[in-house]
């Protein structure tokens, strides 16, 4: 999944572009959702733009500080999450609540992933 499509009208050069692209899929392998198609991307991939546009134009670091940043603000939900869940799941379950109650999505109910992760 390019992180293009999730660019909205930024611009940045080809080379930085690029860097993004690798920053965004490593940072879809960390976490686990590299076969996903769903709101949580979008997430990752604004976090990303949001780190470029201050400077960042090292793949690793630009992964590193968006695992970083995702914990920072998910982290209540992760470690409150049930004995026997999965931690990733709880990460993606965090994510899900966040992305479904946000003002700036205009998203009523979260998509069919996140529904089964709150099961």
């Amino acid at each position: 999944m390019p992180i293009t499509s999730f660019l909205n009208g930024v611009r940045f050069d080809r080379e930085t572009t690029r860097i993004m692209g690798v920053a965004f899929e490593m940072t879809r392998v960390a976490l686990g959702i590299a076969e996903r198609r769903d709101d949580i991307n979008e997430i990752v991939a604004k976090t990303i733009v949001e780190l470029t546009k201050q400077g960042e134009r090292n793949p690793d670091l630009l992964c590193e500080r968006t695992l970083q940043s995702l914990r920072e603000q998910y982290l209540t939900d992760i470690w409150s999450a049930p004995l026997g869940v999965d931690r990733r799941d709880a990460f993606q379950l965090a994510i899900c609540r966040a992305w479904s109650s946000s003002n700036l999505t205009g998203l009523l109910y979260p998509s069919a992933e996140c529904r089964r992760l709150a099961l």
